[in-house]
């Protein structure tokens, strides 16, 4: 294959940018997948972002990695959940 080509005719750079679309759109599926054990957590006592991590893995939840909550997980988390919201993305609960 030519340098700087990927298959079908398509540049690295398409396919970078496909799989990188791809990769956000199941972040995006599972931050709202998470959202409301996020609430539910919340609605525990569960204020920082540290007592959340906590609160999903004594429950039994994973990143969508597989790897355990950590603060600076929830943090993001809650970042691409503000994004959605902002672009007009509403919970069903």
């Amino acid at each position: 294959m030519a340098k700087g080509k990927a298959a079908a005719g398509k540049t690295q750079w398409q396919d970078t940018r496909a799989a990188t679309e791809e990769q956000t759109r199941l972040a995006d599926e599972f931050a709202m997948y998470m959202a409301p054990f996020v609430r539910d957590a919340q609605r525990d006592g569960a204020v920082l972002k540290n007592q959340i991590a906590k609160w999903l893995n004594e429950n039994g939840h994973k990143t969508r990695l597989g790897k355990p909550w950590s603060r600076v997980a929830v943090k993001r988390l809650f970042v691409r959940l503000k994004k959605l919201h902002d672009a007009g993305w509403r919970s069903k609960s």
